[in-house]
């Protein structure tokens, strides 16, 4: 799955002591899905802890 994910978490598990989260879990993208998170969810109604 690195190919996809790289080497930098585990693919649905949240770790509170990650430091640099969101780069470590949506890499490049974590920009975008923002963006997307903020069109489609704008109350934010859907929301993890670390999540987009």
């Amino acid at each position: 799955m690195s190919r996809y994910f790289g080497y930098h978490a585990y693919v649905n598990y949240i770790d509170p002591d990650l430091e640099n989260w969101r780069s470590a879990y949506y890499g490049a993208n974590a920009r975008r899905l923002a963006e997307v998170k903020a069109t489609y969810d704008p109350g934010r109604l859907f929301r993890i802890s670390q999540g987009v």
